[in-house]
């Protein structure tokens, strides 16, 4: 590789970190899932694994991340910081990971399809687990493919990462199926089958100590080892399927330009002469495959394994047939140059969500009593920002006010933007005498994003 190509790739990657940096201060929001994880960490801090002690909920959520951030957990910025700190730990595993394999060039050029991938930028900015996931597929990736005299030891390690990136996301199902179905190959090819099976015992083992804590906690709240898991699988399964443009428009928000490299590292990849070639090709086709029949689609769901398609994309700049010479490097920057500025941009037109929750969860806490109920959807931010228990909307309007006296409720929070509430809140609360508006908040432009009613006695 040329020096100024090296250099410039080089500096991309620094611009992306200093981006990302730079944009923490911007978001004035939270999202749902942020402020979930918040609520996790503090709860975590005080002795339990819930937004409630006392119940399960949200203790279905993959709990490694909670875990980690609970000691920063009354600061939204520290952890959008460590987050930042897991971005750049997730390139460097995918640089290692690639080098490995392909050496310097190739890992290099991988650094840079993932620090510069659209929403891994966008992603890094949020307390959210998608660089810590990242990382955690590459090393375990990284050690499965060592071999050496060390390899038992590599196996073990890989497969306690494994672990420790299914209870993370559990996205991570997808890294074990991959692994399982090249056991199936591997004994199809009769390929030093004894070794095969040590190597996967020993992985297995590692798998089983990441993982049993998190067995035994979800028996402690759903009375079942995998209830936490089921019950994950039942909430995104009951998601309305997206359509065909839906799920276009979604690979493209996650690929950006790259696809083009994408396409050609998987050409390139067929030219490579290594069994464990085969465990990359599972890993690029399946998350694209779950992607496509999962009810409820999200391009996150392959900005998981983003380290495996910014390596495929590394090798279709740097395999010995070079389809366009050094052209094709200069379109892979420029490419990588698109999805950067489109990332920033996604982070910038994004820095306002949920904002007008966050001040009215914190309004909340200001003018209630500790003891007092809120009633609302939106029940994260009130658990988090307002710390006050919260009953969600009754399906039915007739509901409501036993609902409200059963539990004693004195204030009402209603937000217009996802999720929805039942259809008949919009102008339930605000045609009854029985509710004072208190204050509305704005967001995006809308005066009433965000309204607060206080429950007359």
């Amino acid at each position: 590789m040329e020096d100024f190509s090296r250099y410039l790739i080089l500096s991309l990657i620094a611009v992306s970190f200093i981006a990302k940096v730079i944009l923490v201060f911007a978001n004035q929001g939270l999202w749902w899932d942020e402020a979930v994880y918040m609520g996790l960490g503090r709860g975590i801090a005080n002795g339990f694994y819930s937004l409630d002690q006392g119940t399960n909920i949200e203790s279905f959520r993959p709990p490694l991340f909670p875990f980690l951030i609970f000691p920063l957990s009354e600061s939204i910025l520290a952890v959008r910081f460590f987050v930042v700190l897991m971005s750049v730990i997730s390139v460097l595993a995918a640089y290692y990971l690639t080098k490995e394999m392909f050496g310097k060039d190739c890992a290099l050029w991988t650094s840079l399809f993932v620090s510069a991938s659209q929403l891994f930028v966008f992603f890094s900015t949020k307390a959210l687990t998608e660089p810590l996931f990242i990382s955690l597929v590459s090393f375990s990736l990284l050690f499965f493919i060592k071999g050496g005299k060390g390899y038992k030891t590599h196996a073990l390690l890989s497969g306690a990462l494994a672990g420790l990136a299914l209870i993370t996301r559990y996205l991570g199902t997808i890294l074990l199926l991959a692994y399982a179905l090249y056991l199936v190959f591997l004994l199809w090819k009769r390929d030093d089958i004894r070794k095969a099976l040590a190597k996967y015992a020993l992985f297995c083992l590692g798998l089983s100590l990441a993982t049993v804590p998190w067995l035994a906690m979800s028996y402690a709240y759903y009375g079942n080892p995998l209830g936490a898991y089921f019950t994950n699988m039942a909430i995104y399964a009951s998601s309305m399927p997206s359509g065909l443009f839906d799920y276009l428009a979604g690979f493209y928000e996650f690929s950006g330009p790259m696809v083009v490299f994408y396409v050609l590292g998987l050409y390139a990849m067929l030219k490579v002469k290594r069994k464990d070639k085969i465990l990359l090709f599972l890993l690029f086709c399946l998350p694209i495959i779950f992607y496509v029949l999962a009810p409820h689609k999200e391009p996150r769901y392959m900005l998981s394994y983003a380290s495996v398609y910014a390596l495929f994309s590394g090798l279709a700049l740097t395999h010995k047939f070079k389809f366009a010479g050094k052209s094709i490097q200069y379109l892979a920057i420029l490419a990588c140059i698109v999805c950067l500025v489109t990332g920033i941009s996604f982070i910038w037109n994004d820095r306002q969500n949920g904002e007008g929750l966050v001040t009215a969860a914190n309004y909340l806490k200001g003018i209630t009593g500790a003891k007092d109920m809120v009633m609302t959807e939106s029940y994260p931010y009130t658990y988090y920002f307002s710390e006050r228990r919260t009953i969600r909307f009754p399906a039915n309007a007739e509901d409501v006010n036993k609902t409200i006296e059963s539990n004693d409720i004195k204030y009402v929070l209603l937000y217009k933007f996802e999720p929805g509430n039942p259809a008949y809140v919009t102008s339930y609360f605000e045609s009854d005498a029985r509710f004072s508006r208190l204050m509305s908040f704005s967001q995006w432009g809308d005066q009433e994003a965000v309204v607060i009613y206080k429950v007359i006695k």
